[in-house]
Protein backbone atom coordinates (compact mmCIF):
# COMPACT_ATOMS: atom_id res chain seq x y z
CA UNK A 1 0.00 0.00 0.00
CA UNK A 2 2.90 2.33 0.30
CA UNK A 3 2.36 3.60 -3.56
CA UNK A 4 -0.81 5.26 -2.86
CA UNK A 5 1.32 8.32 -1.72
CA UNK A 6 2.22 8.44 -4.86
CA UNK A 7 -1.28 8.46 -6.02
CA UNK A 8 -2.50 11.14 -3.70
CA UNK A 9 0.33 13.57 -3.95
CA UNK A 10 -0.47 13.16 -7.76
CA UNK A 11 -4.43 14.37 -6.84
CA UNK A 12 -2.77 17.01 -4.77
CA UNK A 13 -0.76 18.49 -7.52
CA UNK A 14 -4.04 18.93 -9.28
CA UNK A 15 -6.00 20.01 -6.77
CA UNK A 16 -3.50 22.97 -5.98
CA UNK A 17 -4.22 25.36 -8.40
CA UNK A 18 -8.38 25.25 -7.75
CA UNK A 19 -8.81 24.62 -3.68
CA UNK A 20 -12.60 25.35 -2.68
CA UNK A 21 -13.24 24.79 0.91
CA UNK A 22 -15.05 21.23 1.33
CA UNK A 23 -17.39 19.74 4.00
CA UNK A 24 -15.21 17.15 4.97
CA UNK A 25 -14.36 18.61 8.49
CA UNK A 26 -15.30 16.41 11.96
CA UNK A 27 -15.23 17.84 15.00
CA UNK A 28 -14.67 17.34 18.83
CA UNK A 29 -17.14 19.09 21.48
CA UNK A 30 -13.65 20.85 23.25
CA UNK A 31 -12.59 22.33 20.11
CA UNK A 32 -14.01 25.54 19.11
CA UNK A 33 -15.96 25.94 15.83
CA UNK A 34 -13.09 28.37 14.69
CA UNK A 35 -10.81 25.53 14.88
CA UNK A 36 -12.93 23.00 13.41
CA UNK A 37 -13.21 25.60 10.22
CA UNK A 38 -9.79 26.26 9.95
CA UNK A 39 -8.30 22.89 9.97
CA UNK A 40 -10.92 22.12 7.11
CA UNK A 41 -9.41 20.13 3.99
CA UNK A 42 -8.80 23.47 1.80
CA UNK A 43 -6.17 24.48 4.48
CA UNK A 44 -4.65 20.67 5.17
CA UNK A 45 -4.27 20.21 1.20
CA UNK A 46 -2.15 23.69 1.29
CA UNK A 47 -0.26 22.45 3.96
CA UNK A 48 0.67 19.52 2.28
CA UNK A 49 1.53 20.62 -0.88
CA UNK A 50 3.56 23.11 0.69
CA UNK A 51 5.30 20.38 2.81
CA UNK A 52 5.81 18.05 0.10
CA UNK A 53 7.21 20.52 -2.06
CA UNK A 54 9.51 21.71 0.63
CA UNK A 55 10.63 17.99 1.41
CA UNK A 56 11.22 17.54 -2.58
CA UNK A 57 13.36 19.56 -4.74
CA UNK A 58 11.51 17.62 -7.96
CA UNK A 59 8.22 19.04 -6.56
CA UNK A 60 9.08 22.74 -5.85
CA UNK A 61 8.57 24.05 -9.38
CA UNK A 62 4.70 22.18 -9.70
CA UNK A 63 3.31 21.42 -5.79
CA UNK A 64 4.63 25.06 -4.59
CA UNK A 65 3.62 27.27 -7.07
CA UNK A 66 0.15 25.96 -8.00
CA UNK A 67 -1.26 26.34 -4.51
CA UNK A 68 -1.73 30.01 -4.73
CA UNK A 69 -4.66 29.58 -6.49
CA UNK A 70 -5.30 32.55 -9.10
CA UNK A 71 -7.19 31.82 -11.86
CA UNK A 72 -3.99 32.58 -14.01
CA UNK A 73 -2.14 29.56 -12.42
CA UNK A 74 -5.27 27.63 -12.26
CA UNK A 75 -5.37 27.48 -16.12
CA UNK A 76 -1.80 27.10 -16.43
CA UNK A 77 -1.67 23.88 -13.88
CA UNK A 78 -4.66 22.44 -16.13
CA UNK A 79 -2.17 23.40 -19.80
CA UNK A 80 0.79 21.93 -17.66
CA UNK A 81 -0.85 18.58 -16.74
CA UNK A 82 -2.88 18.77 -20.33
CA UNK A 83 0.37 18.56 -22.12
CA UNK A 84 1.75 15.74 -19.73
CA UNK A 85 -0.85 14.04 -20.73
CA UNK A 86 -0.94 14.45 -24.33
CA UNK A 87 2.86 13.49 -24.50
CA UNK A 88 2.34 10.11 -23.05
CA UNK A 89 -0.91 9.23 -25.37
CA UNK A 90 1.82 10.17 -28.21
CA UNK A 91 4.67 8.24 -26.66
CA UNK A 92 2.97 4.46 -25.84
CA UNK A 93 5.40 3.00 -27.84
CA UNK A 94 8.17 3.71 -25.64
CA UNK A 95 5.55 2.96 -22.54
CA UNK A 96 8.18 0.83 -21.07
CA UNK A 97 10.71 3.79 -20.79
CA UNK A 98 7.92 5.91 -19.66
CA UNK A 99 6.81 3.19 -16.77
CA UNK A 100 10.30 3.00 -15.54
CA UNK A 101 10.68 6.38 -15.01
CA UNK A 102 7.76 6.09 -13.02
CA UNK A 103 8.53 3.24 -10.94
CA UNK A 104 11.38 5.16 -10.08
CA UNK A 105 9.45 8.11 -8.48
CA UNK A 106 7.68 5.72 -6.62
CA UNK A 107 10.62 3.70 -5.45
CA UNK A 108 11.96 6.99 -4.35
CA UNK A 109 9.17 8.18 -2.52
CA UNK A 110 8.16 4.76 -0.78
CA UNK A 111 11.64 5.31 1.14
CA UNK A 112 10.69 9.15 2.22
CA UNK A 113 9.91 9.90 5.79
CA UNK A 114 6.99 11.92 6.56
CA UNK A 115 7.84 15.63 8.39
CA UNK A 116 5.16 15.94 10.60
CA UNK A 117 7.19 18.86 12.40
CA UNK A 118 7.11 20.18 9.04
CA UNK A 119 3.39 20.00 8.59
CA UNK A 120 2.22 21.56 11.90
CA UNK A 121 4.94 24.09 11.44
CA UNK A 122 3.53 25.97 8.18
CA UNK A 123 -0.20 25.01 10.12
CA UNK A 124 1.12 27.26 12.63
CA UNK A 125 2.29 29.34 10.22
CA UNK A 126 -1.04 29.98 8.92
CA UNK A 127 -3.57 30.22 12.36
CA UNK A 128 -1.12 31.90 14.72
CA UNK A 129 -3.91 31.80 16.98
CA UNK A 130 -4.77 28.06 17.09
CA UNK A 131 -2.43 25.78 19.69
CA UNK A 132 -1.05 22.72 17.59
CA UNK A 133 0.41 21.47 21.29
CA UNK A 134 -3.51 21.13 22.02
CA UNK A 135 -4.10 17.21 21.93
CA UNK A 136 -8.16 18.29 20.80
CA UNK A 137 -6.94 19.76 17.86
CA UNK A 138 -4.65 17.42 17.01
CA UNK A 139 -7.41 15.32 17.10
CA UNK A 140 -9.46 17.49 14.81
CA UNK A 141 -6.43 17.51 12.56
CA UNK A 142 -6.14 13.56 12.81
CA UNK A 143 -9.91 13.16 11.86
CA UNK A 144 -10.03 15.55 8.86
CA UNK A 145 -6.67 13.79 7.13
CA UNK A 146 -8.22 10.80 7.55
CA UNK A 147 -11.70 11.78 5.78
CA UNK A 148 -9.60 13.82 3.35
CA UNK A 149 -7.27 11.28 2.37
CA UNK A 150 -9.27 8.39 2.18
CA UNK A 151 -11.63 10.42 0.34
CA UNK A 152 -9.12 11.24 -1.89
CA UNK A 153 -7.90 7.49 -2.50
CA UNK A 154 -11.75 6.69 -3.43
CA UNK A 155 -11.74 9.35 -6.26
CA UNK A 156 -7.97 7.74 -7.27
CA UNK A 157 -9.89 4.44 -8.19
CA UNK A 158 -12.46 6.50 -10.10
CA UNK A 159 -12.36 5.54 -13.97
CA UNK A 160 -10.61 8.77 -14.90
CA UNK A 161 -8.27 9.06 -12.50
CA UNK A 162 -7.15 5.24 -13.28
CA UNK A 163 -7.48 6.11 -16.99
CA UNK A 164 -4.49 8.84 -16.66
CA UNK A 165 -2.29 6.38 -14.38
CA UNK A 166 -2.53 3.89 -16.33
CA UNK A 167 -1.25 5.67 -19.31
CA UNK A 168 1.96 5.89 -17.52
CA UNK A 169 2.12 2.83 -15.26
CA UNK A 170 -0.17 0.40 -16.61
CA UNK A 171 0.81 -2.51 -13.95
CA UNK A 172 0.20 0.49 -11.01
CA UNK A 173 -3.07 1.06 -12.32
CA UNK A 174 -4.17 -2.43 -12.27
CA UNK A 175 -2.92 -3.03 -8.74
CA UNK A 176 -4.44 -0.06 -7.68
CA UNK A 177 -7.91 -1.65 -9.50
CA UNK A 178 -7.46 -5.20 -7.62
CA UNK A 179 -7.41 -3.42 -4.70
CA UNK A 180 -10.49 -1.29 -5.27
CA UNK A 181 -12.86 -4.48 -6.44
CA UNK A 182 -11.25 -6.57 -3.60
CA UNK A 183 -12.11 -4.15 -0.94
CA UNK A 184 -15.65 -3.52 -2.43
CA UNK A 185 -16.13 -7.19 -2.85
CA UNK A 186 -15.32 -7.56 0.79
CA UNK A 187 -17.79 -4.96 1.84
CA UNK A 188 -20.83 -5.98 -0.18
CA UNK A 189 -21.75 -9.04 1.60
CA UNK A 190 -24.18 -11.78 0.02
CA UNK A 191 -27.25 -9.47 -0.57
CA UNK A 192 -26.18 -9.88 -4.63
CA UNK A 193 -24.57 -13.10 -5.41
CA UNK A 194 -24.71 -12.18 -9.36
CA UNK A 195 -22.75 -9.12 -8.56
CA UNK A 196 -20.40 -10.81 -6.04
CA UNK A 197 -19.44 -12.99 -9.47
CA UNK A 198 -19.34 -10.50 -11.68
CA UNK A 199 -16.40 -8.59 -9.20
CA UNK A 200 -15.01 -12.10 -8.18
CA UNK A 201 -14.62 -12.35 -12.34
CA UNK A 202 -13.04 -8.78 -12.77
CA UNK A 203 -10.47 -9.68 -10.05
CA UNK A 204 -9.51 -13.01 -11.44
CA UNK A 205 -8.74 -11.51 -15.00
CA UNK A 206 -6.16 -8.58 -13.02
CA UNK A 207 -4.54 -11.20 -11.08
CA UNK A 208 -3.83 -13.01 -14.64
CA UNK A 209 -3.08 -10.21 -16.23
CA UNK A 210 -0.30 -9.33 -13.57
CA UNK A 211 0.69 -12.97 -13.35
CA UNK A 212 1.40 -12.57 -17.41
CA UNK A 213 5.35 -12.08 -17.64
CA UNK A 214 5.79 -13.29 -20.83
CA UNK A 215 7.17 -11.28 -23.87
CA UNK A 216 8.72 -7.90 -23.87
CA UNK A 217 7.86 -5.23 -21.32
CA UNK A 218 6.23 -2.78 -23.57
CA UNK A 219 3.98 -5.57 -24.55
CA UNK A 220 3.43 -6.54 -21.18
CA UNK A 221 2.29 -3.23 -20.37
CA UNK A 222 -0.25 -3.01 -23.29
CA UNK A 223 -1.89 -5.89 -22.23
CA UNK A 224 -2.51 -4.49 -18.98
CA UNK A 225 -3.94 -1.54 -20.59
CA UNK A 226 -6.31 -3.29 -22.83
CA UNK A 227 -7.43 -5.63 -19.28
CA UNK A 228 -7.98 -2.15 -17.88
CA UNK A 229 -10.37 -1.17 -20.95
CA UNK A 230 -12.61 -4.39 -20.98
CA UNK A 231 -13.05 -3.18 -17.49
CA UNK A 232 -14.20 0.10 -18.60
CA UNK A 233 -11.18 2.08 -17.58
CA UNK A 234 -11.57 4.80 -20.14
CA UNK A 235 -7.82 4.76 -21.12
CA UNK A 236 -7.53 7.88 -24.15
CA UNK A 237 -5.59 6.67 -26.85
CA UNK A 238 -5.33 10.01 -29.36
CA UNK A 239 -4.68 13.41 -27.65
CA UNK A 240 -7.85 15.34 -28.27
CA UNK A 241 -9.16 11.97 -26.15
CA UNK A 242 -6.28 12.65 -23.53
CA UNK A 243 -7.53 16.50 -23.63
CA UNK A 244 -11.03 15.62 -22.89
CA UNK A 245 -10.14 13.30 -19.95
CA UNK A 246 -7.65 15.68 -17.89
CA UNK A 247 -10.81 18.51 -18.39
CA UNK A 248 -12.95 15.68 -17.23
CA UNK A 249 -10.79 14.91 -14.13
CA UNK A 250 -10.18 18.52 -13.58
CA UNK A 251 -13.75 19.43 -13.67
CA UNK A 252 -14.71 16.29 -11.17
CA UNK A 253 -11.86 17.58 -8.63
CA UNK A 254 -13.76 20.75 -8.39
CA UNK A 255 -16.78 18.96 -7.40
CA UNK A 256 -14.93 17.06 -4.80
CA UNK A 257 -13.52 20.11 -3.30
CA UNK A 258 -16.58 22.08 -2.98
CA UNK A 259 -18.50 19.41 -1.27
CA UNK A 260 -20.54 17.78 -4.12
CA UNK A 261 -20.88 14.59 -5.38
CA UNK A 262 -18.13 12.93 -2.97
CA UNK A 263 -16.62 9.73 -3.86
CA UNK A 264 -16.98 6.37 -2.36
CA UNK A 265 -14.45 6.45 0.32
CA UNK A 266 -11.58 4.15 -0.16
CA UNK A 267 -9.85 3.03 3.44
CA UNK A 268 -6.74 3.69 2.93
CA UNK A 269 -5.52 5.12 6.38
CA UNK A 270 -6.93 1.96 8.25
CA UNK A 271 -5.75 -0.48 5.87
CA UNK A 272 -2.00 0.82 4.42
CA UNK A 273 0.77 -0.65 6.97
CA UNK A 274 3.65 0.08 5.64
CA UNK A 275 3.72 3.61 3.65
CA UNK A 276 4.07 7.29 3.66
CA UNK A 277 0.23 7.10 5.09
CA UNK A 278 0.83 4.82 7.78
CA UNK A 279 4.02 6.21 8.90
CA UNK A 280 2.14 9.84 9.01
CA UNK A 281 -0.46 8.46 10.82
CA UNK A 282 1.24 6.81 13.29
CA UNK A 283 3.73 9.62 14.18
CA UNK A 284 0.82 11.78 14.59
CA UNK A 285 -0.98 9.19 16.65
CA UNK A 286 1.95 9.09 18.94
CA UNK A 287 2.24 12.88 19.55
CA UNK A 288 -1.58 13.28 20.18
CA UNK A 289 -0.31 10.35 22.83
CA UNK A 290 2.44 12.08 24.42
CA UNK A 291 0.05 15.01 25.22
CA UNK A 292 -1.98 13.73 26.49
CA UNK A 293 0.74 12.49 28.72
CA UNK A 294 1.26 16.38 29.76
CA UNK A 295 -0.64 17.44 33.06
Amino acid sequence: MSRWSFVLLGLLWLAGPSLAQTNLTVGIETVTTKVKERLGDQELLKAAGLTASAQNPLLQRTLGPSFAGTPEERERAKEQFTSVVVLAITQQNRLDFISGFVKQILSSMSNQEPDLDKYLEILQERNPDIDFKDPQVLKVLRGNLARLTNNFAGLAVEPNSLALLALVEPEFAVQVQLYALQTRLADRGTWDPEGNDRLTAQIASLEDALKDQTGPTDQRLIRLQNTLKAQNIPIPSTPAGGRILVDQNFQRLERVLAGKDLPLTLPVVEQDRTGLIYKTFSRLDERIRQLEAIP
